[in-house]
Protein backbone atom coordinates (compact mmCIF):
# COMPACT_ATOMS: atom_id res chain seq x y z
CA UNK A 1 0.00 0.00 0.00
CA UNK A 2 1.09 3.35 -0.17
CA UNK A 3 1.76 3.95 3.45
CA UNK A 4 4.43 0.66 2.87
CA UNK A 5 6.44 2.79 0.41
CA UNK A 6 9.98 4.13 1.07
CA UNK A 7 11.73 6.88 -0.93
CA UNK A 8 15.20 6.32 -1.67
CA UNK A 9 17.35 9.87 -2.56
CA UNK A 10 20.81 9.53 -3.88
CA UNK A 11 23.34 11.94 -4.05
CA UNK A 12 26.58 12.12 -6.08
CA UNK A 13 28.20 14.71 -3.69
CA UNK A 14 28.25 15.37 -0.11
CA UNK A 15 27.11 19.19 -1.06
CA UNK A 16 24.21 18.02 -2.06
CA UNK A 17 23.43 15.59 0.46
CA UNK A 18 24.25 18.45 3.31
CA UNK A 19 22.09 20.63 1.45
CA UNK A 20 19.04 18.46 1.72
CA UNK A 21 20.15 16.69 5.00
CA UNK A 22 19.95 20.29 6.64
CA UNK A 23 16.64 21.10 5.75
CA UNK A 24 14.76 17.95 6.23
CA UNK A 25 16.95 15.17 8.21
CA UNK A 26 16.20 14.16 12.12
CA UNK A 27 18.33 15.28 14.62
CA UNK A 28 21.11 12.68 13.96
CA UNK A 29 22.55 12.36 10.65
CA UNK A 30 25.22 10.29 9.46
CA UNK A 31 28.23 11.12 7.70
CA UNK A 32 27.08 9.95 3.93
CA UNK A 33 23.39 9.17 4.98
CA UNK A 34 20.63 8.90 7.20
CA UNK A 35 16.84 7.48 7.36
CA UNK A 36 13.43 7.21 9.00
CA UNK A 37 10.90 5.30 8.19
CA UNK A 38 10.01 6.89 5.17
CA UNK A 39 12.86 7.61 3.42
CA UNK A 40 16.53 6.88 2.85
CA UNK A 41 18.66 9.68 1.92
CA UNK A 42 22.42 8.63 1.35
CA UNK A 43 25.50 9.77 -1.09
CA UNK A 44 26.36 7.45 -3.61
CA UNK A 45 28.61 8.49 -6.21
CA UNK A 46 29.23 5.02 -7.68
CA UNK A 47 28.82 1.20 -6.98
CA UNK A 48 31.94 0.26 -4.86
CA UNK A 49 31.51 -1.87 -1.86
CA UNK A 50 31.47 1.17 0.41
CA UNK A 51 28.87 2.95 -1.53
CA UNK A 52 26.68 -0.08 -2.22
CA UNK A 53 27.33 -0.86 2.35
CA UNK A 54 26.54 2.30 3.38
CA UNK A 55 23.02 1.74 1.05
CA UNK A 56 22.74 -1.22 2.73
CA UNK A 57 23.24 0.29 6.51
CA UNK A 58 20.49 3.35 6.05
CA UNK A 59 17.93 0.27 4.31
CA UNK A 60 18.35 -1.78 7.30
CA UNK A 61 17.80 1.18 9.66
CA UNK A 62 14.31 2.07 7.68
CA UNK A 63 13.35 -1.72 7.74
CA UNK A 64 14.02 -2.16 11.89
CA UNK A 65 12.34 0.98 12.71
CA UNK A 66 9.34 0.00 11.17
CA UNK A 67 9.18 -3.14 13.03
CA UNK A 68 10.69 -1.82 16.14
CA UNK A 69 9.67 2.02 16.60
CA UNK A 70 12.53 2.21 19.20
CA UNK A 71 15.38 -0.56 19.13
CA UNK A 72 18.22 -0.06 21.27
CA UNK A 73 20.65 1.90 19.70
CA UNK A 74 23.65 -0.85 19.92
CA UNK A 75 20.82 -3.49 18.16
CA UNK A 76 19.96 -0.62 16.00
CA UNK A 77 23.34 -0.17 14.87
CA UNK A 78 24.94 -3.51 15.51
CA UNK A 79 22.53 -4.76 12.56
CA UNK A 80 22.66 -2.34 10.31
CA UNK A 81 26.99 -2.48 10.62
CA UNK A 82 26.22 -6.43 10.30
CA UNK A 83 24.29 -5.66 7.12
CA UNK A 84 26.84 -3.26 5.66
CA UNK A 85 29.55 -5.88 5.34
CA UNK A 86 29.36 -8.41 2.33
CA UNK A 87 31.00 -9.46 -0.40
CA UNK A 88 29.99 -10.19 -3.56
CA UNK A 89 29.87 -14.04 -5.04
CA UNK A 90 28.41 -15.43 -8.19
CA UNK A 91 26.29 -12.20 -8.77
CA UNK A 92 24.72 -12.24 -5.28
CA UNK A 93 25.53 -10.29 -2.42
CA UNK A 94 26.33 -12.47 0.90
CA UNK A 95 25.83 -10.19 3.85
CA UNK A 96 27.53 -10.34 7.15
CA UNK A 97 31.03 -10.95 6.54
CA UNK A 98 33.75 -10.32 8.86
CA UNK A 99 34.99 -6.44 9.15
CA UNK A 100 38.80 -6.57 9.55
CA UNK A 101 39.14 -3.22 10.60
CA UNK A 102 36.30 -3.61 13.42
CA UNK A 103 37.75 -6.58 14.67
CA UNK A 104 41.36 -4.84 14.98
CA UNK A 105 39.85 -1.81 16.52
CA UNK A 106 37.27 -4.20 19.16
CA UNK A 107 40.71 -6.23 19.57
CA UNK A 108 43.16 -3.24 20.58
CA UNK A 109 40.42 -2.13 23.05
CA UNK A 110 40.37 -5.44 24.80
CA UNK A 111 43.99 -5.72 25.00
CA UNK A 112 43.93 -1.53 26.25
CA UNK A 113 41.45 -2.43 28.93
CA UNK A 114 39.69 0.42 27.29
CA UNK A 115 36.30 -1.29 25.39
CA UNK A 116 32.99 -0.84 26.95
CA UNK A 117 31.53 -3.63 29.45
CA UNK A 118 28.18 -5.51 27.65
CA UNK A 119 26.61 -4.24 30.91
CA UNK A 120 27.10 -0.70 29.73
CA UNK A 121 26.85 -0.93 25.91
CA UNK A 122 23.63 -2.38 26.28
CA UNK A 123 22.34 -0.24 28.57
CA UNK A 124 23.66 3.49 26.91
CA UNK A 125 20.63 5.30 25.57
CA UNK A 126 21.11 7.03 22.23
CA UNK A 127 21.74 10.28 23.69
CA UNK A 128 24.84 8.97 25.16
CA UNK A 129 25.23 6.48 22.30
CA UNK A 130 25.83 8.84 19.69
CA UNK A 131 27.62 11.52 22.14
CA UNK A 132 30.56 9.14 21.66
CA UNK A 133 30.42 9.66 18.04
CA UNK A 134 33.01 11.77 16.14
CA UNK A 135 31.91 14.36 14.89
CA UNK A 136 30.25 13.96 11.59
CA UNK A 137 28.74 10.73 12.80
CA UNK A 138 31.04 7.39 11.16
CA UNK A 139 33.83 7.16 8.53
CA UNK A 140 35.79 4.50 7.48
CA UNK A 141 38.86 6.39 9.40
CA UNK A 142 36.61 7.35 12.90
CA UNK A 143 34.00 5.46 14.76
CA UNK A 144 33.02 5.26 18.20
CA UNK A 145 34.11 2.20 20.11
CA UNK A 146 29.86 1.89 20.90
CA UNK A 147 30.08 1.42 17.11
CA UNK A 148 32.64 -0.98 17.08
CA UNK A 149 31.28 -3.02 19.73
CA UNK A 150 27.69 -3.02 18.73
CA UNK A 151 28.99 -4.43 15.30
CA UNK A 152 30.84 -6.82 17.08
CA UNK A 153 27.74 -8.31 19.71
CA UNK A 154 25.49 -8.84 16.71
CA UNK A 155 28.74 -10.72 15.05
CA UNK A 156 28.64 -12.80 17.93
CA UNK A 157 24.98 -13.74 18.84
CA UNK A 158 24.59 -14.67 15.12
CA UNK A 159 27.43 -16.58 14.45
CA UNK A 160 28.56 -17.73 17.84
CA UNK A 161 28.81 -21.77 18.13
CA UNK A 162 26.59 -23.80 20.40
CA UNK A 163 23.40 -24.30 21.17
CA UNK A 164 22.58 -21.70 23.62
CA UNK A 165 23.18 -19.18 20.43
CA UNK A 166 22.22 -20.99 17.72
CA UNK A 167 18.65 -19.27 16.92
CA UNK A 168 18.04 -17.31 19.61
CA UNK A 169 18.68 -14.05 17.53
CA UNK A 170 14.96 -14.33 16.50
CA UNK A 171 13.67 -14.62 20.00
CA UNK A 172 15.61 -11.52 21.00
CA UNK A 173 13.91 -9.84 17.81
CA UNK A 174 10.63 -11.20 18.54
CA UNK A 175 10.61 -10.01 22.67
CA UNK A 176 12.09 -6.35 21.00
CA UNK A 177 9.08 -6.43 18.49
CA UNK A 178 6.57 -7.10 21.40
CA UNK A 179 7.61 -3.92 23.44
CA UNK A 180 9.55 -5.88 26.05
CA UNK A 181 12.68 -4.03 27.86
CA UNK A 182 15.79 -4.67 25.66
CA UNK A 183 18.00 -5.47 28.71
CA UNK A 184 15.43 -7.70 30.13
CA UNK A 185 15.01 -9.92 26.57
CA UNK A 186 18.59 -10.09 26.43
CA UNK A 187 18.62 -11.52 29.77
CA UNK A 188 15.54 -13.93 28.95
CA UNK A 189 16.97 -15.03 25.48
CA UNK A 190 20.18 -15.32 26.32
CA UNK A 191 20.45 -16.14 30.41
CA UNK A 192 20.51 -13.85 33.47
CA UNK A 193 24.36 -14.47 33.88
CA UNK A 194 25.96 -11.49 31.16
CA UNK A 195 28.94 -11.89 33.21
CA UNK A 196 29.19 -15.17 30.76
CA UNK A 197 27.94 -13.43 27.87
CA UNK A 198 30.25 -10.94 27.86
CA UNK A 199 33.35 -13.02 28.36
CA UNK A 200 32.44 -15.38 25.44
CA UNK A 201 31.95 -12.45 23.63
CA UNK A 202 35.37 -10.99 24.40
CA UNK A 203 37.19 -14.53 23.90
CA UNK A 204 35.47 -15.14 20.40
CA UNK A 205 37.25 -11.99 18.82
CA UNK A 206 40.23 -12.61 21.17
CA UNK A 207 40.76 -15.67 19.55
CA UNK A 208 39.67 -15.17 15.95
Amino acid sequence: GEGERVRIRLFSERAGFDEYAARHAPMHVGYKGYATTEEIVAVMPDSSDEAVGLLMHEICHTLLHRAIPRPPPWFNEGLACYYSTYRRRLGLLRFGQMHEGRLMAFRKAIRAKEHLKLGDLIRLTPQEFYRAQPHGGPTAQAESLAYTESWALVYFLLNAPGKEYRGKFGQYFERLRAGEDSVAALEKVYGPDLGKLEREWVNYFWNW
